[in-house]
Formats: C-alpha cells, sequence, structure tokens
C-alpha cells in the first residue's frame, strides 16, 4: 500500500465516521405507493391475459364440439343407362299416359243480350237567376207637430169693450181655462158660449140687438160653476 492510497483510505473512515443518514420518510412514502401502483397494473394485466386466454380456448372446444363430423366420401362408381336407340320411322312411340285428356271442345259461350238497359237522359238543372227586389221606396209621412195639451190653465177673463154703438151692439169676452171646457156668456138681452182651445185660450163674441140705448146692464161670464159679472152699455148710433 503506498501513501496515496494510504491517505485516501484515511479520508474515506473519516467522511464515514462523519455521516450520519437521514431516512427522508416523504420520498420513501411516494416511492413505495409507485411501487404498489405498477405491481397492482402487472397483477391486473396478468389477470385480463389469463381471461382472455381461457376464454378464447373455452370458444374454440365450443366450436368444435359443435361441428358436425366429416362424412367419408362415396367413391362407388356411377351407372348409367344406356339411350334408347332412335325408333324406326313410322312406329308409334307415344305410350299413355295417365294424365286425364283436355276437353279441347269450344266452350259455349252465352249470346249476348239484346237488352241493353237505357239510362234516362241526364238533364242540366235549369238556371234560374236570382230575383232582383226593388228597394220599396216609402215616402216619410208627414208628422204633424205634437202639441202638450196642459192638463190645466189658470182661470182668466177679461172684457174688450164694455161699450158700442154699432148695429148691432156687441162685446168680446176672452181669457184662459183649461182646454176643452165650456164658458157662457149671459145677460137679460144676449147668449153665447164657447170652449178653450188646446192651448188653454178662449174667446166669445156676444150680440145685444134688444137692449136699451144709454141703460147699463150686467153681463155675466161662467166657468164651471164660477160667475164673473162685467157691465156694458149701449151707445146711440152715430
Amino acid at each position: 500500500m503506498n501513501e496515496f492510497d494510504f491517505h485516501l483510505g484515511r479520508l474515506l473512515d473519516d467522511a464515514a465516521a462523519e455521516y450520519r443518514p437521514v431516512p427522508d420518510v416523504q420520498r420513501l412514502q411516494r416511492q413505495l405507493a409507485t411501487h404498489r401502483r405498477r405491481g397492482a397494473a402487472i397483477v391486473l394485466g396478468v389477470a385480463a391475459g389469463l381471461a382472455l386466454v381461457g376464454g378464447t380456448a373455452l370458444a374454440y372446444s365450443v366450436q368444435q364440439a359443435d361441428a358436425p363430423r366429416l362424412q367419408p366420401a362415396d367413391h362407388s362408381p356411377t351407372v348409367t343407362s344406356a339411350k334408347p336407340s332412335k325408333p324406326p320411322f313410322g312406329t308409334d312411340t307415344t305410350t299413355p299416359s295417365s294424365e286425364p285428356v283436355k276437353d279441347t271442345s269450344p266452350t259455349e259461350t252465352a249470346a249476348p243480350s239484346s237488352e241493353v238497359a237505357v239510362q234516362p237522359p241526364a238533364t242540366a238543372p235549369k238556371a234560374t237567376a236570382p230575383k232582383t227586389t226593388q228597394p220599396k221606396t216609402t215616402e216619410p209621412k208627414p208628422t204633424e207637430p205634437t202639441v202638450s195639451v196642459p192638463d190645466t190653465v189658470a182661470w182668466s177673463v177679461f172684457q174688450m169693450y164694455g161699450s158700442c154703438d154699432s148695429t148691432p151692439p156687441f162685446d168680446v169676452f176672452y181669457g184662459t181655462a183649461t182646454p176643452g171646457v165650456r164658458i157662457t156668456v149671459e145677460s137679460a138681452w144676449g147668449f153665447a158660449d164657447g170652449t178653450a182651445d188646446e192651448h188653454g185660450n178662449w174667446e166669445i163674441r156676444i150680440e145685444f140687438p134688444d137692449s136699451p140705448v144709454g141703460e147699463p146692464f150686467r153681463v155675466g161670464v161662467r166657468y164651471e160653476g164660477v160667475l164673473t159679472k162685467f157691465w156694458f152699455t149701449r151707445l146711440p148710433a152715430v
């Protein structure tokens, strides 16, 4: 051993004495898990291969059991009958067959009937033009204006002259009353009557041919039992 080897061995011994190995737990766990996964994959691959091989063998055995067995070929010679020779001319070579003979007699067909069904001629429907109706012109009836008739009108009476010089002398009384009610004008020298119109207006003319000149006398206007008195005087004629 030379000096170099001695010093090298001493250095290695010192290094070995100084080295304190610390195990890496996580690295060891990762390596162990990797080896386990690889082992499981190898086991699964082997199991799949065995299953494939077993299935193939089973299928082949079943196919061989179900396949029909080959029969040996029959090599016996085929016997062919000799063709019959052509019969001489004039000989009947037809043999009666057991099939029934077809009847070739003409079949009787029924004569066509001379009667022809005659259909009635089709008549086209008559085209009827629609009736045109003229609108009726109705003239509007003239309507008279309706007049509202009052049920009751207040009673009133008036004298127009009070005296007269004509021959014969006369006077006029007018006013309002219920439509259709009778009004009378009476005196010792004359009489007259009338009715109120649809609007309740009335007018009565009374004459006094035999009345005295210059002497006033009473003239009464009667309406539904009510008497209204007036004076009248005949004047001398001019």
